[in-house]
């Protein structure tokens, strides 16, 4: 950091940034030159064909502004390996190698030019092995041109010009910096409708894309950080929380070994004082004497009824999470079910055809209709209109009951598949997706009694429109204030909401299922739906109850979270960042990390490796410890190294602007939590081997447990369904008991 200046703008790139890259360029090129030279002194005595004197000249000329090449990048790399992020004084003649380099590049070109020119051109009369070879040279060159260029789109930053001109007096500065704004607002507005290119341009998508760009815009403001700063700041922060969490760790196993067995402990809870701190507790202090403490889980708050309806979340996500989850046998396992489902009801119902199977089922079908009809069937567009009619097979016409599913009702055979339950007890399934509006599907569950409505997580770029709209609107509680709501998934919600009580579903599905009890259950966006969702029909079916996976975290005001812990359980696996991810923790998380890059003395080549190599090989926390282990946690911090620049706005600046930004925030934002009674399952075993499965435990935490991002190689995988049903499933196959995590601390402690 800060962005490399040159070609008079900046560009979303380090001048430290070039370490990698750049041996990756000399391996590329030493290669290169290696071949080229071998065929060259192959053929070097075969060059007296129609213009062999052109032919040698290109070779010579490759191989020697190939050397060249590797030699400039070599100075490039060594260049960029000096000094560290803050500090880039050493590295302020990058910008003049650049230009060098980028010199190199013109006699390169024109040299690739002329050997295109006889290759594909002059080269008759020569052997055929000669062209053949001095083609894949020149196609070779052209694609190494043509990876620079990506490179160079990839690197464009469309506001760079703009921050060149905010280097100049103050007027200028403030009129620049109020451009940048501007233009930042409708850069991050462009992208995102290309990259949803496929939503639309209605009103709703403009105003979704409007306030999405303003949230991106707003948090970007004034950080002079490349996106390798970013990944570096992530790593930083990442050793801080560690060394807190095993700080903290040292107090808890100081407290003597024999108050455990003269407390009278159970299994459960022994376990829970030897296992490694959790990631809800590990950055935060020791519970304070006025935290209320957690209410008692409800009797149907159990790990068998989470594993029981974590199926239901599941399935709501259709056949690419089943063959996601079954790689090698899942389009397999789904074909039968497809067939199956594809039949319309009446057909079902037949008793005529229960022995047959669907083709003969779906041929018997067509005969009956010509036959009773006689119609004649002259062309295929007529055939396939008769098949449409009749709802038969691949090509048959969705029942009333399933909405915008495919034309063999995959995502149909999927919920059949993952959750076991019989067909006709499918109530209602709609896979109908746009902005603010989600999938779902109504079932009854027969083996708990319970209707359950089932709502779709994140799959599609409109979902992620949805999630991004995070901007707060209220939820209308009677008897309670200031309890706000997810915009975006509260207007998700009250369409589900509508769908139900347009449709009358429920009134279908409890006549089908007398005594039954409402269950509603979601992944991720799902589970935000789901939990406003139940608090939107609360007054119509006191009886509701709500399983909630993997739910975002901001989601609700914490008078809302508090108010749902009677019918709302929630489940947050490891240190997953969606349940820990909102305005405020967004905030706080910006902040730290540019402390952490602040406090930083390591080059970023180093840092970035060592990040790498934790991810890929799970490296132990001991063996991450810098050499400089005394260091002072992030808050404590106060040294401010050589900062790269000439402005007033330096790294020291944007700290402290950060800082007066995150305060405001906590005044201008409602702070929002997860919903209701949160189980926080994490790793029990601190080292688990490659592609191992740790051991897990639980206990119940609170919504204020989820305050900070932790930064985790696992906070992505967390998050994902299948790793949450695995904890959950080896959780019900141990018959594990939960615990409450602030009344151990407390008593045990």
């Amino acid at each position: 950091m800060p962005q490399l200046v040159a070609f008079n703008r900046k560009w979303s790139i380090g001048s430290d940034d070039f370490v990698y890259p750049g041996v990756g360029e000399i391996i590329l090129r030493a290669i290169w030159i290696a071949v080229v030279s071998a065929i060259f002194h192959m053929h070097k005595d075969t060059l007296d064909c129609h213009d062999g004197n052109l032919l040698h000249t290109y070779y010579i000329g490759l191989l020697s502004l190939l050397a060249i090449s590797i030699l400039m990048t070599i100075a490039v790399v060594y260049v960029s390996m000096q000094g560290t992020i803050t500090n880039c004084s050493p590295r302020r003649k990058i910008s003049k190698l650049i230009y060098t380099k980028f010199a190199i590049t013109l006699p390169e070109l024109a040299w690739n030019i002329m050997g295109t020119y006889w290759a594909f051109g002059v080269s008759s009369g020569c052997e055929k092995h000669i062209v053949l070879t001095v083609k894949g040279v020149v196609i070779f060159g052209w694609v190494m041109g043509i990876v620079v260029l990506i490179g160079i789109g990839v690197v464009f930053d469309p506001l760079g010009a703009l921050h060149q001109k905010s280097d100049g007096g103050q007027h200028q500065r403030d009129s620049a910096d109020k451009e940048i704004s501007n233009s930042a607002k409708r850069v991050w507005e462009t992208r995102c409708r290309i990259l949803c290119c496929c939503v639309g341009c209605d009103e709703q998508s403009t105003n979704a894309f409007s306030g999405i760009a303003e949230i991106f815009s707003n948090f970007f403001q004034g950080v002079d950080l490349v996106p390798t700063d970013v990944a570096c700041g992530l790593i930083l922060v990442h050793r801080e929380q560690e060394r807190e969490a095993n700080t903290l760790m040292s107090i808890r196993i100081e407290a003597p070994q024999r108050s455990i067995s003269q407390s009278g402990m159970s299994h459960n809870e022994q376990q829970y004082m030897q296992r490694p701190l959790s990631a809800s507790s590990s950055t935060s202090a020791l519970p304070s004497t006025g935290d209320p403490g957690i209410p008692t889980p409800k009797p149907w708050m159990t790990v068998e009824m989470l594993a029981h309806y974590m199926k239901f979340a599941m399935a709501s996500y259709g056949w690419p999470l089943y063959i996601f989850t079954h790689l090698m046998t899942g389009a397999c396992q789904l074909t039968s079910q497809c067939n199956y489902a594809c039949l319309p009801r009446s057909l079902r119902y037949n008793q005529k055809h229960e022995d047959q199977s669907c083709w003969d089922a779906c041929f018997n079908c067509f005969h009956v209709f010509k036959t009773q009809s006689m119609t004649v069937i002259e062309t295929e567009k007529e055939l396939n209109e008769l098949c449409l009619s009749l709802q038969c097979c691949a090509c048959c016409m969705q029942g009333s009951y399933i909405q915008d599913d495919n034309c063999c009702r995959c995502n149909t055979a999927s919920i059949r598949k993952t959750t076991g339950i019989h067909p006709d007890d499918i109530i209602y399934a709609s896979f109908h997706n746009k902005i603010y509006e989600v999938p779902f599907f109504v079932s009854i569950d027969r083996k708990k009694q319970s209707v359950v409505v089932s709502v779709r997580g994140t799959l599609s770029l409109k979902d992620v429109i949805t999630d991004l709209t995070a901007e707060c609107d209220s939820l209308g509680i009677d008897g309670l204030d200031n309890c706000m709501a997810h915009r975006g998934m509260l207007l998700a919600a009250k369409y589900v909401q509508s769908t139900l009580e347009r449709l009358r579903i429920l009134d279908q599905a409890f006549q089908n299922a007398e005594g039954a009890r409402l269950v509603i259950t979601g992944h991720s966006l799902g589970a935000g739906t789901a939990a406003l969702l139940a608090i939107l029909l609360k007054p119509k079916y006191p009886d509701l109850i709500c399983f909630t996976f993997s739910p975002p975290g901001g989601l609700m005001s914490l008078s809302a979270s508090q108010y749902c812990q009677e019918f709302v359980c929630s489940v947050v696996l490891g240190k997953d960042i969606i349940p820990r991810l909102g305005i405020h923790t967004m905030e706080d998380l910006k902040t730290r990390l540019l402390q952490a890059i602040t406090d930083s003395d390591s080059p970023k080549y180093k840092l970035l490796a060592h990040g790498v190599w934790q991810l890929i090989c799970g490296l132990n926390k001991d063996e991450a410890e810098e050499p400089s282990s005394n260091r002072p946690l992030l808050d404590n911090g106060s040294r401010v190294p050589s900062y790269c620049g000439n402005d007033e706005q330096n790294l020291e600046n944007a700290l402290h602007e950060a800082q007066r930004h995150n305060e405001q925030c906590k005044i201008t934002h409602p702070q929002m939590f997860p919903p209701g009674q949160i189980l926080h399952i994490v790793e029990a075993t601190k080292k688990v081997p490659c592609c191992g499965v740790p051991d897990y435990q639980a206990s119940w935490v609170t919504a204020k447990d989820f305050n900070q991002v932790l930064v985790s190689p696992k906070m992505l995988s967390d998050h994902f369904p299948d790793a949450v049903q695995r904890a959950i499933d080896q959780l019900n196959d141990r018959d594990y008991t939960p615990i409450l995590e602030h009344q151990s601390l407390v008593k045990h402690v």
